[in-house]
């Protein structure tokens, strides 16, 4: 038998060591959520630090791309003709790529991409139109060089005899023409 007293005093020991078993194990909870906090910024970092790296790889990759880019312009303002790049697509129709700024000074047309082929081929004489046509259909459909010759009018009215060379190339499964336009009127005359 047990005094009222002591029922009471083993209660509050038991409420006691229930409350130390309860900070206990909130400590540990603790504990595992800090360490888990800890493991997850130590991610962070090493995330953070990865993309810092990539970050700078990438700018210097741009400035490299930039300073090459800038090397073709100029190498491409420098050759006597227009430069370009086209894509041939399987449905027949041209996507270009690059028309050097020489277009504008050779061609009297502007290098716009999107206008470029109509203002171009408004250009061909009209007894050549069909010849440049057939020309550009069997150097497509054969992926063989392309070498053209023939009267264009400029916008202004003045004509030049063009000379037109072209190498294909298959890039990523799309045919590609590299090529250059020249003004060779002085060599017809």
């Amino acid at each position: 038998n047990y005094e009222p007293s002591d029922v009471r005093q083993l209660n509050l020991l038991m409420s006691g060591m229930w409350g130390i078993l309860q900070r206990k194990r909130s400590e540990q909870d603790l504990l595992r959520k800090n360490e888990e906090i800890m493991a997850a910024y130590e991610e962070i970092t090493a995330t953070e630090e990865e993309l810092r790296a990539n970050y700078e790889e990438l700018v210097q990759q741009e400035r490299e791309l930039h300073r090459n880019e800038q090397q073709f312009q100029s190498m491409a303002s420098n050759v006597p003709g227009v430069v370009y790049r086209v894509h041939a697509k399987p449905d027949g129709t041209f996507i270009f790529e690059y028309i050097s700024d020489q277009s504008i000074r050779i061609l009297g047309i502007e290098n716009n991409f999107n206008t470029f082929l109509e203002n171009f081929f408004q250009g061909i004489i009209q007894e050549d139109q069909e010849r440049f046509k057939l020309s550009m259909q069997d150097v497509v459909k054969n992926k063989k060089p392309w070498d053209y010759e023939g009267w264009f009018q400029k916008p202004s009215g003045e004509r030049i005899w063009l000379k037109i060379v072209s190498n294909p190339i298959m890039e990523y499964g799309n045919l590609i023409f590299d090529g250059i336009i020249f003004d060779d009127t002085d060599r017809r005359k």
